[in-house]
Order: C-alpha cells, then structure tokens, then sequence
C-alpha cells in the first residue's frame, strides 16, 4: 500500500469516527434515554438479527442516574436503540458468542477489583476478586477467553 493511500483510508477513518461522536453527542444532548434495568437485563448483549451492538460506559454526568452504567446500542452507520444495562462497570468488554467481563473497583480508596464473568443477558456466570486497580480487559471473539490488566 503506498503512502498515499494510507494517508486517504486514515483520513477517511477519523472523518468516521468524528462523525459518529457528533451523532452521539447530538443524541445525548437530547436527553436522558434511562430504561428500566428489567428491560435491560431482558435485552441480549451480543450482535443480534439487527446487526452488530455497541457496548460502553456512560460518562455523562448530567444523567445521574445512568453515570457509570453499562449502555448498548445498534451499532450500524448511525447507533440507535441505546439502553442503560443492569449494572455499572469501571471497564467492560464483550465478544461474540455472547460472553463478556465487567472489572469494577470495589470501594473508593482500594486496590481491589470485582470481576464478574456475564452472558448475553447480564447473568453472573462467574465473579472474583483481584488485586489491583481496573485498567483493561478484553474478550475473544469466540467469546472462550477473556484477559484483564489491573494496575
């Protein structure tokens, strides 16, 4: 590939990416989309028939009450659909088959982490405790393995 064209596809992928976070800035201006953790919890994480899902941690302090949730939404051309899940996570991660972790620092001055094992429903499969700060985790796409770094 020349330099050329590098220099073009990374282009075209930042003007991607600015234009996706000025969607979602304009959408949460609008105001607070806050559904029931119920219809949360009743959601599938993993890609559906509508294609593929967007999952982070909100970090909009206007709305309280979803501040550090876990949200999902359609992931397509534009992200629509979002819904605040059933449970807050400092870092999350899920990978295909429907498999993903949530670290989430247990306490305000510990050096601990919670880490819990989910399903596609935000079931615990599994939960431990681990030494240190949450800093990073990441699933397979198989969803079999899943990795965490605390600092």
């Amino acid at each position: 590939m020349t330099d050329r064209r590098r220099r073009a596809v990374f282009a075209a992928l930042v003007a991607a990416c600015a234009i996706a976070v000025a969607i979602s800035m304009v959408r949460a201006a609008g105001g607070d989309d806050d559904s029931s953790s119920a219809a949360a919890a009743r959601a599938p994480v993993g890609g559906s028939s509508r294609g593929p899902v967007l999952v982070y941690r909100s970090m909009d302090l206007r709305h309280k009450s979803t501040f550090g949730r876990v949200i999902t939404a359609n992931a397509g051309l534009t992200v629509t659909g979002q819904t605040a899940g059933p449970m807050a996570c400092d870092r999350v991660a899920f990978g295909g088959g429907g498999r993903g972790i949530c670290l989430h620092q247990r306490g305000t001055l510990s050096k601990a982490t919670s880490v819990k094992v989910l399903d596609d429903h935000w079931r615990v499969l599994r939960s431990l405790n681990v030494d240190g700060i949450p800093s990073r985790t990441r699933v397979s796409p198989g969803g079999r393995l899943g990795a965490l770094t605390p600092r």
